[in-house]
């Protein structure tokens, strides 16, 4: 299914739990209340009847009006909309509820809080229909659900299996699913031990693929960062210690939160005592007996003004948030620990259920669904129990793409807002250990690859070996606390607590972190503990990626290559100043690697991430080079003590590229710059590289003319001629006429062409890839000072000085003396320095419109078979990432993705071998897209399944696929528990005495 149709139909059915203008007034539910007056006033009261229709169609308008203006809504028709508003709400079941609710409260001024009660039904209706136990494991339900004896029918009135699997994809990012998770446990009318290590996904695996990917799953792109769940993220966030911990500059979505915090609370303690028979009226009441008088008002207050859609008034939330937290402390009986940050519920009301190894707010969930099931409707919960979901949701709003908007400018919205929630207020160790946690709770997988920018300063022009050495004792830092983290975890999973706490605390103590396991008989006590307790612990490896970013010092004009040669810069973030840091940043890495013992195999590889449009592959290609360099790269790693020398394990290459792009010629041209210019070789991995896999008869419908600056067409063009000219492959065009259109642009771009040709400019083009151009650079400024006896550093600057004849120059300050009088002739090294002059910038950037049927389907097919075919043959493999791509990408639905344009399912297809590019699948940003590995192969699996291949032949396919996960990882193997643990000892140690 089209993934807009998808989203129209799901914000529909969620409406009333998604949308926060529902909080303070309910169009729908208004809707409803109007239906009921017009329903029930007799059709012989001509003009009462009369008003109640204006009302109701007043109404009907308001709900339009608000559809129309939300843009996830994207109506395909307003009658299309209020169909499927009769499908998941019909107007008399919403006044039927109304009425039930006016007959138990007749003088009621809220008769919409009546539809509540059918906003918690559809709650167990889409857990019902969406949801169901496999194996023991909370799965996806792939059938129509036709006889239920909780519900007649689905909900979602589909009975293709892969339509609830993509419908699922869209619903876990638009909505939290921790509510549908719970309804489900009490719809099936079990116990609350039942929730035992559940989280906040589900299986989307059926039996056979989960046979599959019990031979273990690998992580090869994720980046840390967004490395954890949803739930995590909101236990922080309802903490009440993290808002004791800010600063209180409260914004008006800040007071919902806290509202809902409050509310999370109180709940929890209301219903808890409920289950004890201690409470036996509504949460106000109980409030009101159960606090003093002066607290009690503020705390109903509270829940009155969320109660009505308001916010409450002249409330000191600090004073009121340090009150509570005492006095729930006292009320619970337990004392403030460290683990009471992390989950405040968990320690306090619900620190009997501990054992059960799942999150307080699933234990909240389950206890509010299975008190609002029950037989006697409670109007007040009800309503606030929605209220509740939608501060929830709407919080998420900021942080899953719930929007089909594309590309990485946009998506990059949700990853730093969901990076700052999480930081906000826990300490970098729980951030960390919050991340792993996450990880660790996906059963299959084995291998998980860590992507993380590395702690660089800011740029400068100083001396190479002090940058070299400030960054690695950054980065050394980095790879401590990461390590450390991981190391403590598997203690906290291995050992029983109190063997736990006295290994940290004798670790802090001494600094000698494996001594402690030698000493005594732990070492023996660890084998017999990991033989008897085989706990679930994935290899992990880093792999550092540098961010694509623009240089503002370029755009303004405040620095260029003349500028740069003569060290006048300083500080800066010009391009070159920034390439030369990245090399800096180079070296660093492989002198960690070769320094500290294992540290080889838990740096595993180098990447460049973030917005592709922001950096060209030339920016980052000397960096990869570098690394290739046989100086620099080392065999061994001889250890101190003179013992027997270890292998270093190379350090593999990733890079996004080919993700987002604004022809996709760039995207071809991209990837091929990778493979040819960064020194790839078989085993290296290119990120997303969807251009490789892109449906060019639907990208070619969507994108009719094209917006780009002017240089990124003219090296999509260089690029594509030098295919036809150095690589002889046959296209539908000919080299001459692409050269024709070379150099109209340069003639847009440098006014006076003398000198110049396509194959110059190519072998320019080239050029930007060269490790560095200061030769070139110091070449040029010596004919400036022999030229000009009169240079200040004043003059050096070119961005105010008025402007020679429009384009006949190479520079401002170069004069003709060094060219006999002919200074406008180019040349090579000139034209080179442009690529890093502030005035050539401006012109390069200028944004042009182009037809992208300027080249043909014909032609664009061939060079993504050609560039698909290149990749296919060195042994590269191609990093897919089903959700991240269909969200940010160019394509249909996930039914549609990639992949299998890249790998074929069969061998063969009417005798025509299909491609077989390696391919690993990932998860890439799980709390943005609410996702995880095994899921993500999951949606692959349905999709094929849906698109008409046998179960045979797709689980075979999926085996490889899973397999090529596990081969292409950077992490060479899989460690044993008591292996890790060594190797972290022995690498924190020598971390330790490096950073000493």
């Amino acid at each position: 299914m089209n993934k807009y149709r998808i989203n129209q139909i799901l914000s529909i059915l969620l409406m009333p739990y998604i949308n926060m203008e529902f909080y303070e007034k309910d169009n729908l539910a208004e809707l409803g209340v109007r239906f009921y007056h017009l329903y029930h006033t007799e059709i012989g009261k001509y003009t009462e009847r009369k008003n109640y229709n204006k009302l109701y169609e007043d109404a009907r308008q308001q709900l339009m009006e608000y559809i129309c203006t939300k843009r996830e809504f994207r109506p395909k028709s307003l009658d299309d909309v209020f169909l499927l508003l009769e499908l998941y709400y019909p107007q008399n079941e919403l006044r039927k509820e109304v009425a039930a609710y006016l007959n138990q409260y007749p003088e009621s001024s809220m008769p919409e809080n009546g539809v509540y009660c059918y906003y918690i039904k559809n709650l167990f209706k889409l857990s019902n229909s969406f949801l169901t136990f496999r194996d023991g494991v909370i799965a996806i339900r792939t059938w129509k659900n036709k006889y239920s004896p909780a519900f007649k029918e689905d909900i979602l009135g589909v009975s293709r299996a892969f339509d609830k699997v993509e419908m699922w994809n869209s619903l876990s990012r638009i909505m939290v699913p921790d509510v549908l998770i719970a309804a489900f446990f009490v719809l099936s009318d079990l116990d609350m031990q039942y929730l035992y290590q559940q989280t906040g996904t589900i299986s989307l695996a059926d039996k056979l693929l989960w046979e599959i990917l019990k031979k273990g799953v690998a992580e090869t792109h994720l980046h840390m960062n967004a490395g954890f769940d949803y739930n995590s993220l909101w236990l922080n966030e309802t903490n009440p210690y993290t808002w004791l911990s800010m600063e209180l500059q409260i914004e008006k979505k800040e007071i919902y939160l806290l509202q809902g915090m409050i509310f999370r609370i109180l709940l929890a303690e209301y219903l808890t005592e409920k289950e004890r028979g201690l409470a036996d009226t509504t949460i106000f009441y109980y409030i009101q007996r159960t606090y003093d008088k002066e607290q009690g008002e503020k705390l109903i207050d509270i829940l009155l003004a969320m109660y009505e859609g308001k916010m409450p008034a002249d409330i000191n939330w600090r004073i009121l948030i340090k009150e509570l937290i005492d006095t729930i402390l006292k009320k619970a009986e337990c004392n403030y620990t460290k683990e009471t940050k992390t989950d405040f519920l968990l320690t306090t009301y619900y620190k009997n259920y501990k054992s059960y190894q799942t999150s307080s707010e699933l234990i909240l969930l389950y206890q509010a669904l299975k008190y609002l099931k029950q037989g006697k409707e409670d109007y007040i919960l009800n309503k606030l129990f929605i209220q509740y979901i939608r501060i929830k949701n709407e919080y998420f709003g900021a942080i899953l793409q719930r929007s089909s908007v594309l590309g990485l400018e946009y998506f990059q919205r949700f990853f730093k807002q969901s990076k700052l929630h999480m930081k906000k207020a826990k300490s970098q160790e729980a951030f960390i250990k919050a991340i792993f946690k996450t990880q660790f709770q996906v059963e299959n997988i084995k291998k998980i690859e860590l992507r993380i920018a590395p702690d660089i300063p800011e740029q400068s022009l100083r001396s190479n070996s002090l940058e070299i050495a400030e960054i690695k004792k950054r980065m050394l830092k980095q790879v401590k606390e990461i390590l450390s983290t991981y190391r403590n975890y598997i203690y906290e999973l291995v050992f029983d607590p109190a063997t736990y706490e006295a290994l940290i605390k004798e670790e802090r103590a001494i600094g000698n972190y494996y001594n402690i396991l030698k000493r005594n008989e732990t070492k023996k006590e660890l084998a017999e503990i990991l033989l008897r307790n085989p706990v679930h612990i994935p290899t992990i490896g880093l792999v550092f990626h540098f961010i694509k970013r623009k240089s503002t010092d370029n755009i303004l004009g405040d620095a260029c290559w003349l500028s740069y040669i003569n060290g006048s810069m300083g500080w800066s973030n010009h391009n070159l100043i920034w390439r030369r840091q990245l090399l800096n940043t180079a070296y660093a890495i492989e002198e960690m690697r070769s320094e500290v013992p294992f540290l080889n195999q838990y740096i595993v590889g180098i990447d460049a991430a973030s917005n592709e449009n922001d950096a060209e592959p030339w920016i980052f290609a000397p960096v990869f080079r570098t690394i290739r360099s046989k100086t620099l790269t080392k065999p061994f790693i001889f250890p101190e003590g003179g013992t027997v020398p270890s292998k270093i394990q190379n350090l593999g290459f990733t890079y996004h590229v080919g993700e987002d792009f604004r022809h996709v010629l760039s995207g071809f041209r991209h990837i091929d710059e990778v493979i040819d210019y960064f020194y790839y070789k078989t085993g290296d991995r290119l990120g997303h590289a969807i251009a490789l896999g892109v449906d060019l008869g639907y990208w070619l419908r969507e994108n009719e003319i094209v917006a780009m600056p002017i240089l990124e067409h003219l090296e999509n063009l260089l690029w594509l001629w030098g295919i036809l000219i150095y690589q002889n492959i046959k296209l539908p065009v000919s080299a001459e006429a692409v050269e024709g259109r070379i150099m109209l642009l340069a003639k847009q771009l440098y006014v006076d062409t003398t000198g110049m040709n396509a194959y110059i400019l190519y072998e320019v083009y080239q050029d930007k890839f060269l490790i560095n151009q200061d030769d070139i650079f110091r070449k040029y400024k010596a004919m400036i000072d022999h030229c000009s006896d009169n240079k200040s550093e004043e003059n050096l600057n070119c961005k105010e000085r008025s402007v020679k004849e429009e384009g006949s120059y190479f520079c401002r300050e170069y004069d003709s003396c060094y060219d006999n009088g002919n200074s406008f002739l180019w040349n090579k090294e000139k034209l080179l320095c442009t690529y890093f002059c502030p005035v050539y910038e401006e012109r390069y950037s200028k944004v042009i419109l182009i037809d992208a049927g300027e080249f043909s389907y014909e032609l664009l097919t061939t060079i993504q078979n050609h560039v698909r075919n290149k990749i296919e043959h060195l042994g590269v493999y191609v990093e897919t990432n089903p959700t991240s791509n269909t969200s940010i990408g160019e394509i249909e639905s996930i039914y549609k993705h990639y992949i299998t344009k890249l790998n074929g399912v069969d061998q063969q297809t009417e005798n025509k071998k299909l491609p077989s590019v390696l391919v690993t699948v990932n998860s890439d940003d799980p709390i943005v897209f609410n996702t995880n590995a095994e899921n993500e192969l999951a949606y692959i699996y349905h999709a094929l399944v849906y698109d008409g291949h046998s179960k045979e032949t797709v689980l075979n396919w999926i085996d490889k696929i899973r397999e090529f996960g596990m081969s292409g990882s950077f992490i060479k193997g899989v460690k044993e528990t008591g292996q890790l643990i060594y190797e972290l000892n022995e690498i924190l140690s020598s971390i330790d005495k490096y950073l000493c």
